[in-house]
């Protein structure tokens, strides 16, 4: 049955950077290009409620469990204001 869904253990979700300094977008691109094995689709926009920093969203698709991975590795940053969502999957 598992090959005739060969998604069933994929799920979607969002990374939502509400604030980020100029310098550091593009190790959050890095970033999420190594756990998503994709480049995110980012456009970088001014944060008007944090003057100097930029924001930006990326819609992603992957294994189970990929928000966790992207919120690890975001977290190494003080600096940064994110959110990931996952949505809900079987199991």
């Amino acid at each position: 049955m598992r090959s005739l869904n060969q998604f069933a253990d994929a799920t979607a979700g969002v990374v939502y950077v509400h604030a980020s300094p100029a310098a550091l977008c593009p190790h959050v691109e890095w970033a999420l290009t190594s756990i998503l094995d994709a480049r995110p689709n980012l456009k970088w926009t001014a944060q008007p409620a944090a003057a100097g920093t930029l924001r930006a969203t990326c819609d992603w698709i992957g294994p189970v469990g990929t928000a966790s991975r992207v919120a690890a590795a975001l977290r190494a940053w003080p600096l940064l204001y994110f959110e990931v969502t996952e949505n809900p999957s079987e199991g």
